[in-house]
């Protein structure tokens, strides 16, 4: 996953070139461990990486995914699964 997460990195850098390489790597862990479904680990990213991303118009919109992610995240976290509910077709 290190190599995903290096490679993500490298790839956004260009849009946002004066960010420190924790921030980065803070923002692309967070978007990984959702996607990979690690809802809590990406609420914990989420809310580093929004602390960690500068002001600024632009920054906005990064922080707002940040947000509606970490939410969606948190929501997922929160729900409960069952594989087998136990209702069936009869025959």
């Amino acid at each position: 996953m290190e190599r995903f997460l290096a490679d993500y990195i490298e790839r956004m850098r260009p849009f946002f070139p004066h960010f420190p390489e924790e921030t980065a790597h803070e923002i692309a862990s967070a978007f990984f461990a959702f996607k990979f479904g690690l809802y809590a680990n990406a609420v914990r990213e989420c809310t580093r990486a929004i602390a960690l991303v500068p002001g600024g118009e632009s920054n906005g919109v990064l922080k707002k995914a940040l947000e509606i992610l970490r939410e969606n995240a948190q929501a997922r976290d929160n729900s409960v699964v069952t594989v087998d509910t136990g209702v069936t077709f009869s025959d």
